[in-house]
């Protein structure tokens, strides 16, 4: 952890400039060319009824548009407070699922186009943090800091095989994978969630059996817990 938080603070500003910079940019750009179908999507998810143009928009999607953004929002509502009751402020909490959105937004759009991705930032994804919160790090290392940047940096060090993101790549690789074959998307949303939810429980108790069973000593370097989400 002291590592992954020391890092972040290194001299080469330029390397981080260009890490970061790089995908920040990236998915604002995704951002603004893809504005006409965000407002589109918007448009129905505000209409109070729904034309034959739209549904015929909707027909192809696992769910409608009013459900995916209202998923959406319970989720981001949802992991603020999860971070908010484990004693994090408002500020700290509302960072995080700011900063993963900024860093996999654009690192999946770039796995879509060249079917693979690598570490992204390396250990610089925590930038808004050290923007707003802590320019220099603490002369005393705090939980708040140490977690939040150990986190933080987590989403642009490790690969999305390490579960960081993963649940993405693979989620957006399965609906391409159904488009080719015919199946339709709903089918695919349900087989998802179910894997998602029977995977996380799995990985997480088959971990703390081969620990608890061999010891820690004789497992792999990825046997933490930082690793447990992997999907």
């Amino acid at each position: 952890m002291v590592r992954a938080t020391n890092w972040a603070y290194g001299k080469s500003t330029l390397q981080m400039e260009c890490h970061i910079g790089g995908l920040v940019g990236l998915t604002i750009f995704l951002l603004i060319g893809s504005r006409r179908y965000i407002l589109e999507t918007l448009k129905i998810v505000f209409s109070k009824s729904k034309s034959s143009n739209f549904k015929k928009i909707e027909e192809n999607e696992p769910m409608s548009y009013r459900s995916m953004y209202l998923m959406s929002i319970v989720s981001l509502i949802g992991i603020i407070v999860l971070w908010v009751v484990s004693g994090f402020n408002l500020l700290e909490a509302v960072l995080m699922p700011i900063t993963a959105f900024l860093i996999f937004w654009s690192t999946t759009r770039i796995y879509g186009l060249v079917g693979f991705a690598v570490s992204p930032g390396l250990r610089y994804s925590g930038f808004l943090y050290q923007a707003l919160i802590w320019p220099t790090p603490p002369e005393r290392r705090t939980v708040e800091f140490s977690t939040l940047m150990w986190v933080s940096n987590e989403h642009g060090s490790d690969c999305p095989e390490l579960g960081w993101g993963g649940s993405l790549f693979s989620s957006f690789a399965a609906y391409r994978m159904a488009s080719l074959t015919g199946v339709h998307s709903r089918d695919v949303l349900k087989i998802s969630l179910i894997t998602m939810m029977l995977v996380q429980l799995a990985s997480i108790v088959g971990m703390l059996w081969v620990i608890y069973t061999f010891g820690l000593g004789r497992c792999s370097e990825n046997f933490y817990a930082g690793n447990w989400n992997g999907i």
